[in-house]
C-alpha cells in the first residue's frame, strides 16, 4: 500500500472505509482471512495464482458487501431513496481489488 494514495493509504475514502469496517470487527476480520486463505496458493506464485486469487477474493468481497447493503436497505424499507442512492453510489467507488489484494498480501506476509 503506498503513501501517495489519496486517504489514508488507500485509493478512495470507500475503499477504505469498507477495509476499515472489514479489519476492525474481529468475527468480520476473521471470516474474510478464511476466504483469502481459500484462494491463495502460496506454491501457485508463477502464472498469475496470486492475481486470481485477488481476483476471486474481490469478487465475493464486492458480492456479499453488496448484498448486505441490500438486505439492510429492505429492513428500513428504504430500497428506493436518497440513502439507497447515496450508498449505491459510494459502493460503486470501492476499489474490491485494492482490499483484497492487502488480505492476500497479509497472508505472505
Amino acid at each position: 500500500m503506498s503513501n501517495d494514495k489519496p486517504h489514508q493509504g488507500w485509493s478512495n475514502y470507500e475503499t477504505w472505509t469498507v477495509h476499515r469496517w472489514i479489519d476492525s470487527d474481529e468475527e468480520s476480520k476473521s471470516y474474510w482471512e478464511e476466504q483469502a486463505e481459500k484462494f491463495f496458493d502460496p506454491y501457485e506464485g508463477r502464472g498469475g495464482g496470486e492475481q486470481r486469487a485477488v481476483s476471486k477474493l474481490a469478487d465475493q468481497l464486492k458480492d456479499e458487501v453488496e448484498d448486505a447493503a441490500v438486505e439492510i436497505l429492505k429492513a428500513g424499507r428504504a430500497e428506493r431513496s436518497a440513502f439507497s442512492d447515496l450508498l449505491t453510489t459510494a459502493l460503486l467507488k470501492v476499489d474490491w481489488e485494492e482490499i483484497a489484494g492487502e488480505m492476500i498480501a497479509n497472508l505472505k506476509a
